[in-house]
């Protein structure tokens, strides 16, 4: 059945977010804990490859930095106020993603971006990289919701936002093994970008139906945007 809908991780799927959120969290973590609280690219990339919210995510890192005594909260508003004013600064666009979303809004394909970054960043950045007018719905964090890869938000926000297409007529890309389970749980299929943050054992044990290398190869999912030869993606089998 042809995809109507394409619902789109931002964080390692859209956006290369990398080096804003490891400036942004060592800063945080510096600031609150002291200087000896830095953690190396490695670890903090371990833990983002989770797709965990921000206050999950600095549950992990404070447990990695023995004898410290933070509040997650502190955490996460000191890490929201360096991330509003500097983080966009190290964000950059993956090649292809301006060009596809283009294309799919013209063949008429409905758009959301679904994350569990905070919905104040999350739209911050895509009116940066002027990405908002391609998006029917907009959803980060929610307060009322647990967050992917729980389906609640999917069910009472998603599935009812695009009636009358059903989840079986809607594909969900992603980076990391929250997105992928977040589809799984929803009854989607799903579409793994190999470029992010997500770790590739852990993401093909879920196995999504699609691969891609690049964003723009997500055009062969939905033959409506394909006006050339497209090589199709990898399809994940048994």
């Amino acid at each position: 059945m042809p995809y109507k809908v394409l619902i789109c991780d931002f964080d390692g799927t859209l956006a290369d977010t990398r080096t804003s959120v490891a400036i942004c969290v060592r800063r945080t973590l510096q600031e609150l804990c002291g200087a000896s609280a830095s953690l190396c690219d490695g670890e903090i990339e371990a833990v983002l490859a989770r797709g965990a919210t921000l206050g999950a995510t600095f549950e992990q890192f404070i447990g990695q930095l023995s004898g410290q005594f933070i509040t997650v909260d502190a955490c996460v508003a000191r890490y929201r106020h360096h991330y509003a004013a500097e983080g966009l600064r190290w964000t950059t666009l993956f090649p292809g993603v301006r060009a596809c979303l283009a294309q799919a809004r013209t063949a008429g394909v409905r758009l959301a971006v679904v994350s569990n970054k905070g919905e104040a960043a999350l739209h911050a950045a895509l009116k940066h990289f002027d990405l908002s007018e391609y998006f029917e719905l907009v959803l980060g964090e929610q307060p009322d919701l647990p967050p992917k890869p729980e389906p609640d938000l999917f069910e009472q926000r998603i599935l009812p936002f695009f009636a009358p297409a059903n989840r079986a007529e809607m594909l969900f890309v992603g980076d990391t093994s929250a997105d992928l389970l977040f589809a799984l749980n929803c009854g989607m299929e799903a579409c793994w970008v190999t470029y992010g943050h997500g770790k590739p054992d852990a993401c093909r044990a879920l196995k999504p139906r699609y691969e891609i290398q690049n964003f723009q190869a997500l055009e062969a999912c939905f033959p409506v945007l394909s006006q050339r030869n497209t090589s199709p993606p990898s399809i994940i089998t048994d």
